[in-house]
């Protein structure tokens, strides 16, 4: 008795594991349908893929020099860079970049008095430097006297150019001592 007890509720729990997919689908197809008028709010391609990131930026830029960072006061290596009133300020980590953009009168003050250099930008056409997607202002890399603008941060990270950091010195240092 209890096994054709066990039997039949296990029957029953296969047959609604079976069948609620084919329920749900059901319901979800009334929820998903799109009328015309809602199809017309997605922007079209050609409008999503216009080099327009870097609208606002002038043609030439000023790096502001500095050892430290101005929020932290930590040592800056590498850096993250931010563009700000045609000038392009560094800072040690995103964190700090926040709290920029909290108040970056005040900070822009607090620099007024740093070594100043100008910038060539190299992707005057807003595209990204390493594929053909728009450029960014956010993601941007300086080295020397130049600036450049990637779409992500991916971009950013792999197209090096040659550009060797103080750390990529010392690994060659090691490499050829051996």
């Amino acid at each position: 008795m209890k096994r054709n007890i066990i039997g039949i509720v296990v029957c029953i729990v296969l047959v609604i594991i079976g069948v609620y997919p084919a329920f749900a689908q059901h319901g979800a197809r009334h929820e998903r349908t799109v009328s015309p008028a809602q199809k017309d709010l997605t922007p079209r391609i050609e409008e999503r893929i216009r080099p327009t990131a870097l609208i606002g930026i002038p043609p030439t830029l000023v790096a502001v020099h500095y050892r430290r960072c101005p929020i932290d006061g930590q040592r800056l290596k590498q850096g993250k860079s931010v563009v700000f009133e045609g000038k392009v300020y560094r800072f040690c980590c995103d964190a700090c970049v926040e709290r920029f953009w909290e108040k970056p009168q005040e900070v822009a003050l607090k620099l007024k008095d740093c070594e100043e250099a100008p910038l060539t930008i190299t992707n005057k056409d807003g595209f990204c430097a390493c594929c053909e997607n728009p450029a960014s202002r956010e993601f941007s890399r300086l080295y020397r006297n130049t600036i450049t603008f990637f779409c992500s941060s991916a971009c950013r990270d792999k197209n090096t150019r040659g550009h060797r950091t103080p750390v990529s010195r010392q690994q060659e240092q090691v490499g050829t001592k051996k």
